[in-house]
């Protein structure tokens, strides 16, 4: 009647061995189709929650633009900043540099940078006075203005060394 060949023989031997298997240990998996109402479910929760992501970016987007364009309309004034050199005046210049600058007209630090550019523009030009023959006002500005630089690295030196005193216990 029906006579086997050698390949059915093999293929029926693995279709008996596999079936005797546990599922886990099988070659090949059980493929589900997706036309069922459990998996149109699923495909609506799953759509649910990216547009609900969809919105939540939407909306943080939106809150980043607004707060990107806060900040760029505060910051892009025309006009400089009120007392924006108001430290160096109140902490890089003692009270008899600053007593020493009033008694010369010199009121704020915008008054002394135009001071000193003044005598700059003045002892660069011809015939290049030295800065003793400069009105006294000029001398003052230029010699203050001159030790700004030194006051701050030299506070910036005391600021550190007692950062290392503090950490190392004063073993310093």
């Amino acid at each position: 009647m029906f006579r086997r060949t050698p390949q059915l023989a093999r293929v029926t031997r693995t279709c008996s061995f596999q079936r005797s298997l546990p599922a886990s240990n099988r070659q090949y998996r059980r493929v589900k189709s997706l036309s069922g109402s459990t998996s149109d479910a699923r495909d609506e929760r799953l759509l649910k929650k990216l547009e609900a992501q969809l919105t939540a970016v939407k909306e943080q987007i939106k809150a980043d633009e607004q707060d990107a364009i806060g900040i760029l309309d505060k910051f892009a004034k025309n006009s400089q900043i009120e007392n924006h050199n108001a430290y160096f005046w109140e902490r890089i210049l003692n009270n008899d540099d600053r007593r020493q600058l009033s008694e010369h007209g010199i009121n704020s630090m915008e008054d002394l940078q135009a001071a000193y550019h003044e005598a700059d523009i003045a002892m660069t030009s011809p015939p290049f006075p030295k800065l003793e023959s400069l009105e006294p006002r000029l001398q003052v500005a230029h010699e203050l203005h001159k030790l700004i630089p030194e006051r701050i690295a030299a506070a910036r030196r005391a600021r550190s060394s007692s950062t290392l005193k503090r950490f190392f216990g004063g073993l310093i």
